[in-house]
């Protein structure tokens, strides 16, 4: 359990009047000096509260104290490490609606708080606080005013307002430490929210205020013994009558007297104590009891019934109990310590009865030292079964991932296989046409001495140009060189990306690591908008150069300096299982309509990943073809950004990706999104919708997609990934195509979504 060994805050309630059942909620928990919310509520069901019982001590007094204690309490067990000590099992839950609490503590524990350390905190301002009526009582015997968020004013009290059934606020001149209380507003009873104010155990020189009847955390002073009280003289007596001379001081020939000295001896708590001692039927019986007790006795003490003869004013005490207090007494007296020694040794069987309790009291410890060694034991085989649980699972994980190895290594072995295939049956071709062309020169040498040498000539020379023609597309088209893809997993790709940017001499983070790497993986085309200098072109080589394949599948265009969808470079990209990447520079600079006309169904097929630098000075782009992309707004350095060149060092060579490993490693996560972002991106549709704009099929996939592979990986709150995504996939075509009336209504609608936001305010080539 939690709570044992700790100094806990909570709430009091009295749930149930008739029955004086009261119960505690814990709120807060001391941890280094500090208080923390409870969290492990589930440690106490039904509802997270714990059933208090009066303490032997006091239960008379029980109820009233618990009520005078008011709303918040303090349970310290710091003396009370064990589970079993003043926390325990109720014996009365069943799981029904008579008892909703599994759990009981003992009320010595519950204390009431010291003056001046929780403090309600009302939303009221100083100036209208003044003789306030409030309907309610606060909640503590302290107020501080709270009329922002996070600011306190100064201490206030209250008190009843005459003829109303109100509280009056007024100013309380004691200064409070501001400075030092920890605030919180957490939930209490009844989906009730409590805010309060609290210090620190170690700002307050006690907690807790002491209880009725016992002594304060002060030092005790030395106990001083009493004064003996003098003894009236009594007349001389006749000499027939007068004592002997041994005669014992300590013994009392008059009952009464003897008595009336002994208890002018105790104590207050010993003489009520002794009340309930003997044959008292009112000792060591439950509350519920005793409250049956009484109710019996108001029914006979009723007008008409008789008083029972056996009744008497005092309570009948056993012959066991005046023979303890009797030898108490006299064993007070240090003189007459052996004289009684003597006296109980003589009785008849007091030694062997000694003897016999002697050895039952040595048993009892035995056997209560066997009960905790056979409760350790059964505590290590219940920890022995979970771990053999635990190892089993584990064992099962491992032989999940040896297969998924397997299988990658298998499938990797398997293309392997394909591709030496595929080279086999080329170096067979090509034996072949070298075969036929050996056929042809024997034959034209045979024909030289046949006669036939002219004829042959001129068929040789025939078939070689139009060998020649043939060949001549496949002579000019390069070959790209057969390279084998290797894998990586997401954090190997996230490295790869932050250690090329920073050998490069740009700052990189996680997220915007995995932002890229994601957008790469998912999305056939990528625009990179941003000022002169922002870096995008550097990004789009530095991702080649983390993918392994900025030497051999990076390639270069110019808008309108050469033909796009006739390179054969394109086409030799598009086949292997390495990825390639295209990058048009500048490509809204020339009016030349859509620049990725004609590469786009090549790149979602498969083909090489288009990359698109634009300027915020370029020719707008079309709403259809934002709609198609993710558009990534590169920031520029910052006014006060250091003088000097940055740093750069040798950059890093890479094995090439495969284009599976890199689909692989950034895939949406298997499972529902968080029920957060769902809500959010459902009520921005509807908005949306009410504004005459609506999010494509196509958009809503690669948004979904967006966030169920970005969530896991990224160190953000799930409504800022939506929040990037929609910036990113959704707003730039929104801009090129909403109405007017709809633009103007988007800061609202985008209110809690920063990116999309301050992306209203740059300078996008849309036209409007």
């Amino acid at each position: 359990m939690p709570l044992p060994g700790k100094l806990c805050i909570g709430i009091l309630e009295e749930d149930n009047p008739l029955k004086s059942y009261f119960c505690f909620k814990p709120l807060l928990i001391e941890e280094n000096g500090r208080y923390v919310p409870f969290e492990k509520h589930d440690a106490y069901p039904e509802d997270g509260c714990i059933r208090i019982v009066p303490d032997k001590n006091e239960s008379s007094h029980f109820k009233a104290r618990m009520r005078r204690i008011g709303l918040f309490a303090v349970v310290d067990l710091r003396e009370h490490p064990n589970e079993n000590d003043k926390i325990r099992l109720n014996k009365n839950y069943h799981g029904d609606e008579s008892e909703r609490n599994a759990h009981i503590i003992y009320s010595d524990v519950v204390r009431e708080p010291a003056p001046g350390m929780i403090f309600s905190l009302l939303p009221i301002r100083p100036e209208e606080a003044e003789n306030t009526l409030l309907s309610d009582a606060p909640d503590a015997p302290s107020v501080l005013l709270r009329p922002e968020e996070a600011v306190l004013e100064g201490a206030w009290s209250f008190e009843p307002a005459e003829g109303q059934d109100a509280f009056r606020l007024h100013s309380d001149p004691a200064p409070v430490p501001v400075e030092d209380l920890q605030i919180f507003d957490l939930p209490g009873f009844h989906a009730r929210t409590l805010s309060f104010a609290i210090l620190p155990p170690e700002k307050v020189p006690s907690v807790a205020e002491p209880l009725p009847g016992k002594p304060s955390a002060a030092p005790a002073e030395p106990r001083k013994e009493p004064e003996p009280r003098p003894v009236p003289k009594r007349p001389p007596e006749p000499a027939a009558e007068s004592e002997p001379a041994d005669a014992k001081p300590w013994i009392s020939h008059s009952e009464l007297f003897a008595s009336a000295a002994a208890a002018s001896r105790d104590s207050a708590q010993q003489r009520a104590l002794a009340g309930q001692t003997g044959l008292n039927p009112r000792r060591s019986r439950s509350l519920m009891e005793i409250i049956d007790d009484k109710w019996k006795r108001s029914r006979l003490e009723q007008l008409g019934h008789p008083v029972p003869e056996i009744a008497t004013a005092s309570p009948v005490q056993s012959p066991v109990e005046k023979a303890i207090a009797a030898l108490r007494n006299a064993w007070a007296a240090r003189d007459q310590r052996g004289a009684l020694a003597d006296a109980m040794v003589q009785l008849e069987g007091a030694e062997i009865a000694m003897d016999a309790r002697r050895a039952a009291l040595r048993e009892s410890a035995v056997n209560a030292q066997l009960n905790e060694l056979e409760a350790q034991r059964l505590k290590m085989l219940s920890d022995l079964e979970e771990l053999k649980r635990s190892s089993s699972s584990v064992r099962e994980a491992l032989k999940q991932e040896i297969r998924r190895d397997e299988a990658e290594a298998f499938a990797d072995a398997v293309r392997k296989t394909e591709r030496a295939q595929a080279e086999c049956i080329r170096q067979e071709a090509e034996a072949n046409r070298a075969r036929a062309a050996a056929e042809s020169v024997e034959d034209a040498l045979r024909a030289m001495t046949d006669g036939r040498f002219e004829q042959r000539l001129q068929e040789f020379a025939v078939n070689s140009r139009a060998v020649e023609l043939l060949r001549r597309p496949e002579k000019s088209k390069p070959a790209p060189p057969a390279v084998t893809g290797c894998s990586a997993t997401a954090d190997e790709l996230i490295l790869r990306v932050r250690t090329c940017f920073a050998d490069a001499g740009c700052t990189f983070s996680h997220t915007e690591a995995v932002n890229l790497l994601v957008c790469a993986s998912q999305s056939p085309m990528l625009l990179l908008s941003g000022a002169p200098g922002s870096g995008k072109t550097t990004t789009v080589r530095l991702l080649a150069r983390a993918l392994g394949i900025e030497s051999d599948r990076l390639i270069v265009f110019t808008p309108g300096k050469e033909p796009l969808t006739d390179d054969e470079r394109l086409r030799a990209l598009s086949d292997g299982d390495v990825p390639a990447i295209a990058l048009l520079e500048d490509a809204n600079l020339i009016d030349s309509g859509d620049p990725t006309r004609g590469l786009y169904p090549g790149a979602e097929s498969g083909g090489p990943l288009l990359c698109a630098t634009v300027q915020d000075d370029g020719h707008p782009l079309s709403a259809s073809l934002l709609s198609r992309a993710f558009t990534l707004r590169l920031s520029e350095d910052a006014p006060d950004s250091p003088w000097p060149p940055r740093e750069v060092s040798a950059p890093k060579v890479y094995a090439p990706v495969s284009r599976e490993s890199l689909q692989r490693a950034f895939a949406p996560q298997p499972g529902d999104l968080p029920a957060s972002v769902t809500k959010r991106m459902e009520a921005l549709r509807s908005d949306l919708a009410l504004l005459g704009t609506r999010f494509s099929r196509g958009t809503l996939n690669a948004l979904w997609r967006y966030c169920a592979a970005a969530i896991p990986l990224m160190p953000l709150e799930p409504s800022a990934v939506l929040d990037l995504a929609l910036a990113q996939r959704a707003l730039p075509a929104i801009l090129a195509s909403a109405p007017l009336d709809a633009l103007a209504a988007l800061p609202r609608v985008l209110g809690d979504l920063p990116r999309c936001k301050a992306l209203l305010e740059q300078p996008l080539p849309v036209s409007l």
